[in-house]
């Protein structure tokens, strides 16, 4: 298998049928051996039969429907879905494709070409958004305090990353194997510690310029509370680091390059 496809879901009844249907085409025409997984993170609604009956269809790529019993956190289900996946290269995206299909390739190119984790990035200076004229009030607002989020996580963290929180991300299996075997965070955070722990291993982490679509905006409780949430978690996943609670090898010695 060449390529996985993740897609990590909750409660995602109302929207699904729409992704999957824009899914479909972009994944029947990928040119290489693909499977996608599309990981049920404890929805109580019907988001698994939907799924399921997604499945059960014959398509031209792999499909696999997995429910994890209890509601894991996004991490939790990316983590579920990396390690039951079987591609050499795997890609994992939100569920409301706030990142067009076609941006996969962008970043299995970079995979591709020799990185071992290739991150979409929102600020590079290549990328562009597609963003509806209700949002635009909320842009530079939410704009500087992503930005400070992402100043905070370069000069603590995750030194030379310019995104952290992109919903659009790639490793090598080995990459994936090495990583998310070892995470503890399964939050909203759990982007943070993945790339902590491929840059502690020496792995090679792109940034990849991506076309980005601006669709809803969340609430002032819902943006601070994520921000708190981060914060903790960076400090979580720093002392966890310092004692030794990854079991980490040195770097270098997982097989990656320096960044």
């Amino acid at each position: 298998m060449h390529l996985s496809v993740i897609v990590p879901i909750y409660q995602a009844e109302a929207f699904l049928g729409r992704t999957l249907v824009e899914l479909d085409p972009f994944l029947s025409a990928t040119g290489v051996s693909t499977e996608l997984l599309l990981i049920d993170d404890g929805s109580r609604d019907r988001t698994h039969e939907i799924c399921r009956a997604w499945a059960q269809a014959k398509r031209p790529y792999e499909v696999k429907a997995l429910r994890l019993e209890e509601n894991r956190g996004k991490g939790g289900a990316v983590a579920a879905g990396m390690l039951s996946a079987k591609g050499k290269f795997r890609i994992f995206l939100d569920a409301d494709l706030a990142y067009p299909p076609s941006q996969i390739m962008r970043v299995l190119g970079a995979l591709e070409e020799g990185a071992d984790v290739a991150v979409a990035s929102r600020v590079h200076p290549e990328s562009r958004y597609t963003i509806s004229p209700a949002f635009f009030h909320y842009l530079y607002t939410r704009h500087l305090a992503s930005r400070i989020i992402n100043w905070v996580m370069r000069h603590t963290i995750i030194p030379g990353c310019f995104d952290s929180q992109a919903g659009l991300k790639g490793f090598s299996e080995k990459a994936a194997r090495e990583i998310f075997s070892r995470q503890i965070i399964r939050g909203f955070s759990f982007d943070v510690e993945a790339l902590y722990l491929a840059r502690f291993m020496g792995l090679d982490i792109r940034e990849v310029a991506v076309e980005f679509r601006y669709f809803n905006e969340p609430t002032t409780v819902e943006f601070v509370k994520d921000g708190a949430g981060l914060v903790m978690d960076v400090l979580r996943v720093r002392w966890h680091g310092l004692k030794g609670g990854y079991g980490l090898p040195a770097p270098g010695e997982a097989g990656g390059k320096s960044s």
